[in-house]
């Protein structure tokens, strides 16, 4: 029974750092995701020159009559490869939000007590990243950054991007700090007690 009990904690142990490291993931790639975002939205506020004949000196158009079909040509690759960076970002966050999906379904399995509160509190942690992942896809497909028409637009777009509105930081740290106690030899009752394995421990006590 020792052994079995030994076991389920540390299957715990593991998906919980699993859980972490998938959100860790998740924030370093946030952080790298901002500097091509931002320089996304730089090109496609320089793009928006083209159509506007003041920025054009009647001499340089005079002297170079394809100068602004170049420069438009030139812009739209330069966004492109910036567009297919940050899309490439996303898609690896994407991928982190289904591992924390699949983290809480092991979760589950290894408290068999859906209701257990460890469980319910990671679901809804995955349900943050979840609508947050929406907001990236959105930022980063063509109706996004690649849309904007000022810069003060841009500001709040990469606002949105850097600070994750749908990640409540609150409820995250609550979380980190369960996961914590889990790591600690003293808090293994108390943290199995919460992600239903009471029962469990019990029996150890009692062998």
């Amino acid at each position: 029974m020792a052994h079995i009990i030994g076991t389920t904690q540390r299957r715990l142990e593991t998906v919980l750092d699993d859980f972490k490291r998938a959100r860790r993931y998740w924030k370093e790639l946030n952080s790298e995701g901002f500097p091509v975002a931002n320089k996304l939205v730089n090109a496609v506020i320089q793009s928006r020159y083209v159509d506007d004949s003041a920025y054009w000196h009647p001499v340089l158009i005079k002297a170079f009559p394809n100068v602004v079909q170049k420069y438009d040509g030139k812009m739209t690759v330069v966004i492109d490869g910036h567009s297919q960076k940050l899309e490439n970002i996303v898609q690896k966050m994407a991928t982190q939000q289904r591992k924390m999906q699949q983290h809480v379904q092991e979760m589950e399995a290894i408290s068999n007590r859906t209701l257990s509160i460890g469980v319910q509190q990671a679901k809804t942690i995955v349900s943050m990243y979840e609508s947050e992942l929406v907001t990236k896809q959105s930022l980063a497909s063509i109706k996004g950054f690649r849309h904007i028409k000022h810069r003060e637009e841009s500001l709040t777009l990469l606002s949105i991007w850097l600070n994750q509105p749908s990640l409540i930081d609150e409820t995250l740290i609550q979380f980190e700090d369960m996961c914590e106690l889990e790591m600690s030899v003293v808090g293994i009752s108390e943290i199995s007690s919460v992600f239903g394995l009471t029962g469990v421990v019990n029996l150890h006590k009692q062998y």
